[in-house]
């Protein structure tokens, strides 16, 4: 074949995509690495292409259109998600490959709306519940950037006295005739900001062990497990995982997905690999006569009212209405209850820096009385 062509091929680097262009007769003057976008881009490039699908401007169209943005990036981004839909990819495989650090809970769900016509549908969906997670980011912000600096004040106050002021009172304290807590606290005395390092240092650990078990299957399972059972992380963990899974049954029954195939996507969404490997067996109860409440409930995910509300509507026909309203009611409810704690996390932040400081205070003040006592 004679002329010039252009395209792309997978390869895991550049010398091994030439040798097999090479293999079949294909000469190549010029080869390059498919460039990728941030997370930040895809936001902008799904806002804008949400904004043309919503006119009914067909999808090639929009993406031509895109190109010509001023915006460099999102015009480059746009045309290489072109390029993959004209190699043969969906487009969500294209803006998976173009932007691969978004998250796998989108990227399942674009994969719904492309697989049943619904691209458009999906990409509303996603806009929409990333604004309903923006506000409730703005509402974990606001709750925790207050008690944050009374934490860090707390620290800095704690130092201060550690460092300063106990060890030059623990040098005219009798140890022996103090009590247990007054010699606990005075223990600490030139101590505070080692302490803190050390605290820091551990945390430092502890994220590290966490990134880690990311990487590894087994880890993260325990790990996943443990955050599942813990009773203090029981309910969040489940609330999440409960959430993104009825959001990607949302998407999926409105668009009338077959029920084995939006289950496999839903369960792609969440996050906990323990979860996950429960919301695994679901078809297979299915498969076995079971009705979808009674696969449900298997999981221990969901709520005893919120299945009868499924049992219900399984006889209705009304599944997907109430699925679609159970998920709005779990955002909502999330929503609640961060609103109610951000009221009390102040108040409760500042009770605890006045324990502190009372503990040390009467760590001081104990043996001065005592020593006072004694002259008197």
């Amino acid at each position: 074949m004679n002329g010039v062509v252009s395209g792309q091929i997978e390869g895991v680097s550049k010398t091994a995509a030439k040798e097999s262009l090479n293999a079949i007769g294909i000469t190549v003057t010029r080869i390059q690495a498919s460039q990728t976008f941030k997370v930040k881009v895809f936001w902008k490039f799904l806002t804008l292409l949400n904004i043309l699908l919503i006119q009914k401007v067909a999808l090639p169209d929009a993406l031509s259109l895109l190109i010509l943005q001023e915006n460099n990036k999102i015009a480059h981004a746009s045309k290489a998600v072109s390029q993959g839909i004209s190699a043969g990819k969906e487009i969500a495989e294209a803006i998976s490959d173009t932007f691969p650090d978004i998250d796998p809970k989108l990227l399942a769900m674009l994969k719904i709306g492309t697989k049943n016509a619904g691209f458009s549908t999906a990409v509303t969906h996603i806009l929409e519940n990333r604004k309903k997670s923006e506000i409730l980011k703005q509402n974990i912000n606001k709750a925790i950037a207050y008690p944050l600096f009374v934490f860090l004040i707390t620290i800095v106050v704690m130092v201060v006295l550690f460092d300063t002021i106990l060890p030059e009172f623990k040098d005219i304290t009798n140890l022996e005739s103090a009590s247990s807590l007054s010699r606990l606290i005075l223990s600490f005395a030139g101590k505070g900001f080692s302490s803190v390092l050390f605290v820091l240092w551990v945390t430092i650990f502890g994220l590290v062990l966490v990134v880690f078990s990311k990487t590894n299957k087994r880890i993260r399972l325990a790990f996943d497990y443990f955050v599942f059972k813990f009773p203090l992380l029981h309910k969040v963990s489940k609330g999440f995982a409960r959430g993104s899974f009825c959001e990607g049954l949302a998407l999926g029954l409105s668009l009338n997905v077959d029920l084995k195939r939006v289950i496999e996507f839903s369960t792609s969404t969440v996050q906990n690999s323990y979860v996950k490997g429960r919301l695994d067996k679901i078809n297979d109860c299915l498969l076995e006569g079971q009705t979808l409440e009674e696969a449900l409930r298997r999981t221990g995910i969901f709520m005893s009212m919120q299945l009868a509300q499924i049992g219900i509507a399984e006889k209705t026909g009304y599944i997907a209405e109430t699925i679609c309203e159970l998920s709005k009611a779990d955002l909502e409810a999330r929503m609640q209850r961060i609103s109610i704690w951000s009221q009390f996390i102040g108040p409760i932040a500042i009770l605890f820096l006045g324990f502190i400081i009372a503990l040390v205070a009467i760590s001081i003040l104990s043996p001065m009385m005592d020593l006072q006592m004694s002259v008197d």
